[in-house]
């Protein structure tokens, strides 16, 4: 395939200020496309641009900073048009706090998000500027751009995961990393970090937007790389979806070719004639699957929502058993919980998912909508934030826990760890409804086993104006047959300034909040530390049930907490008086 060159690669629209007092003098004003706040450049038909408040740029050797205006048009002033000779949009990060240095390390990473606003993709690209009048200002930078277009012959629409841009060995092109420019001297590419084999890749995501190409259509999808001349042996990777398949292209660009300043490359990748594999990567264990990123995870949602198959089985991915195969990091991407799952075994290997926002419907929100029998094991998930954002519904009951919102019976969790949890939502503001907010599960119905897994969440307030709140750092309720057996072994919760407040009765322990036909023998090595609040808004009689161990246990609930340890006291606040509990069960 060989890679056609357009030049110039992007048009920067300089047009002179309005009003200015001298001839010679321009102000640089760029359209804004959209909310393109915090973004360096949005580009639309390869010739809009944009900058935003704060952007630096490099224009004869001295560093201007674009500010915006009301209207929102950025602008750099001051500049003299006759004694521009070169100008330097740098893409990425400086390296050098001294902007005034003759060199500046710049930095491009090995991979992008993709993001779009107003029809036009937002990127760190490369900028040519032209006056009013037409004449270059000789935009130089270090970035190249290069243009894949997806061509989809399949016959169903195809939604693209990852791109990703590879040179080859032979010639070790970097395409990402640290680059040292020379300020002074911008129209060289001056010297190239030593190259290394995350160098060689550069790669879009497609984890926090999706991109649909159409049956029969093709998009246009821009990758910022680093200039490295002559572009010959570059392998293009595209991994593309179709509910439960997954198609994997790969081609290489082999001819002549060049990624350099002021280009912008083409290469086109047709999808047609490409066999069908699985959504993710097989282990090697019979319907077992890795998760590596962000878009498995969202996928893996998605497929067990859609109750997706695999490729020539009548198997659902919601029947299949996942293993994390590294950290995931979820800021910014729109998660669901994992509904209608019948799998038995979730393995987080030892992995963190970090930065993870669940938006829950009808009543239940968590890693896991609901689960009957499954085993988690070796998975910590930090800094999670549970929101719940459907209208209010009158008389509605709420499941909330990290890993599970509601669990029925067998459910076993193994090494698992919560550390830090958020809840958001308009839905918790109705005196008719009931939360089961847990660290872990929110409700369980059945017996089950915890082993070895722990909850920290500090600093945090959780609100509620409800019915009724039951709240637990591992179980928020436990309930089912009677005297059905629930199994805790070393779990430990450490709470910090945590508070719970709510406008209706309260059911609030360290452990478990409420214990209900439930049988607890013991509860060996389990511990709880804490400073923690109980405050009861109501102006009415609430009933408030607190234990540093559990909340309260109730009907037939049979609990024994032989071999727990429980240190700290729990504030109690009703009717505006404040008291202090130390009881591990409340009565």
């Amino acid at each position: 395939m060989k890679l056609r060159t357009l030049l110039p690669a992007l048009v920067l629209l300089l047009l002179g200020a309005c009003g200015r007092e001298s001839s010679d003098r321009l102000e640089l004003l760029v359209e804004p496309l959209g909310p393109a706040a915090g973004t360096k450049l949005a580009v639309q038909n390869d010739s809009k641009a944009v900058w935003t408040d704060g952007d630096i740029i490099n224009v004869n050797g001295e560093w201007k900073t674009v500010a915006t205006n009301g209207a929102g048009q950025a602008s750099v002033s001051g500049i003299v048009q006759r004694e521009v000779n070169s100008a330097c949009f740098p893409a990425g990060m400086a390296g050098s706090n001294d902007l005034s240095a003759d060199e500046v390390t710049m930095t491009l990473p090995a991979e992008y998000h993709y993001r779009t606003s107003g029809g036009a993709q937002l990127l760190d690209l490369p900028m040519v500027g032209r006056s009013p009048a037409g004449d270059p200002l000789q935009m130089r930078h270090i970035t190249a751009a290069l243009c894949v277009v997806l061509k989809n012959q399949m016959g169903v629409s195809l939604t693209i995961d990852r791109i990703t841009v590879t040179s080859d060995t032979s010639n070790s092109y970097q395409l990402s990393g640290s680059r040292t420019v020379d300020m002074e001297n911008i129209t060289s590419t001056a010297a190239v970090a030593t190259d290394n084999e995350t160098d060689r890749k550069v790669a879009m995501l497609f984890d926090r937007e999706a991109l649909v190409v159409p049956a029969g259509e093709q998009r246009k999808v821009l990758i910022p790389v680093l200039p490295v001349g002559s572009s010959n042996h570059f392998t293009i990777s595209v991994s593309a979806r179709h509910e439960g398949s997954r198609y994997n292209y790969s081609c290489t660009q082999t001819t002549g070719g060049a990624l350099e300043r002021n280009v912008l490359a083409y290469a086109a990748v047709d999808f047609s004639g490409v066999a069908a594999s699985p959504l993710f990567d097989a282990t090697g264990m019979p319907n077992q699957y890795f998760l590596r990123t962000s878009s498995d995870l969202v996928v893996l949602s998605e497929a067990a929502a859609g109750e997706w198959t695999l490729p020539g089985s009548t198997t659902k991915y919601s029947e299949c058993s996942y293993r994390l195969a590294a950290d995931i990091d979820m800021y910014d991407v729109t998660f669901h919980p994992i509904a209608n799952y019948t799998g038995t075994l979730f393995d987080g290997n030892g992995y963190t998912i970090s930065n993870l926002t669940i938006d829950g419907a009808d009543g239940y929100c968590g890693l896991f909508k609901t689960s009957f029998g499954l085993t988690i094991q070796n998975l910590t998930i930090q800094n999670l934030t549970l929101r719940h954002t459907a209208p209010p519904v009158v008389n509605q009951t709420y499941h909330l826990g990290a890993f599970v919102g509601q669990a029925g019976g067998g459910v076993t969790m193994t090494n698992c760890q919560l550390l830090n949890m958020y809840v958001e939502g308009a839905d918790f503001t109705s005196l008719s409804n009931t939360v089961y907010l847990g660290g872990l599960v929110g409700s369980l119905n059945g017996g089950g086993s915890l082993t070895g897994c722990s909850v920290t969440i500090e600093s945090v307030n959780f609100q509620f104006n409800t019915q009724n709140c039951f709240f637990g750092n591992l179980l928020a309720n436990t309930s089912g047959e009677s005297q059905m057996p629930l199994v805790l072994n070393t779990c430990e919760v450490n709470n910090d300034n945590l508070t719970v407040t709510s406008t209706g009765n309260m059911y609030v322990g360290g452990l478990i909040g409420r214990i209900s036909q439930t049988k607890i023998d013991e509860m060996p090595s389990c511990s709880w530390e804490s400073s923690m609040s109980v405050v009861s808004t109501s102006e009415g009689t609430p009933t408030v049930k607190v234990g540093r161990l559990v909340g309260v246990k109730y009907d037939t609930a049979s609990c024994k907490t032989f071999g727990a340890t429980a240190s700290g006291s729990i504030s109690v606040t009703k009717n505006g008086t404040t008291t202090t509990t130390t009881v591990n069960v409340g009565s």
